[in-house]
């Protein structure tokens, strides 16, 4: 569910910029199925708000920068790494899929400078293997490149099917803990 919401949201020329499993919150329908919804859309920045891509991602770059680190994406850290946009998200919602499989936190580190060389170095990929979890060959290889550094990343899957592309590839494999969490 959080994937098709952020599809939605990017196709709709929004960018969240911060998401984090604290703005992902489960709730449940009439018919007692669980529904995650995206909260917190404080730094969120609309696309459509400007003529063209380019000028919206430049506008990104300006101002001060607002984002949680241990979710951050490489340029939320330091603008001279690009702007920031859909591919955030995906980077944000990597790390968090990433920690949900294996248990632990995506990035290592305390601070935000430790957090910033952990999101910004290439030896340092915070896969679900790289975490010591048995995953499908497509979800790592999808993992590893929505993780990977600008302008790399970019040039990946098409960025509005990245983050269900990554869920789908996850569903065909079984983490019971994750059963217990979305059945609570």
């Amino acid at each position: 569910q959080a994937s098709s919401a952020i599809d939605r949201m990017h196709a709709a020329g929004v960018v969240h910029r911060d998401l984090k499993p604290e703005n992902l919150y489960i709730t449940r329908r009439d018919d007692g199925a669980p529904r995650l919804k995206v909260l917190d859309f404080g730094i969120a920045k609309v696309l459509t708000d400007y003529p063209t891509f380019t000028e919206a991602l430049e506008a990104t770059k300006a101002g001060p920068t607002a984002f949680t680190p241990r979710y951050g994406a490489p340029e939320q850290f330091n603008k001279q790494r690009g702007a920031s946009g859909p591919w955030t998200d995906v980077f944000a919602l990597t790390l968090i899929l990433v920690e949900m499989i294996t248990g632990r936190k995506a990035l290592d580190g305390d601070d935000p400078t430790q957090l910033y060389i952990a999101a910004a170095d290439p030896t340092m990929r915070p896969t679900a293997r790289a975490r010591g979890a048995c995953v499908s060959d497509d979800f790592e290889a999808l993992s590893a490149r929505a993780l990977a550094l600008l302008p790399r990343r970019l040039q990946q899957l098409p960025l509005a099917h990245t983050a269900q592309a990554l869920l789908e590839a996850l569903r065909v494999q079984q983490f019971p803990h994750l059963d217990r969490l979305l059945h609570r």
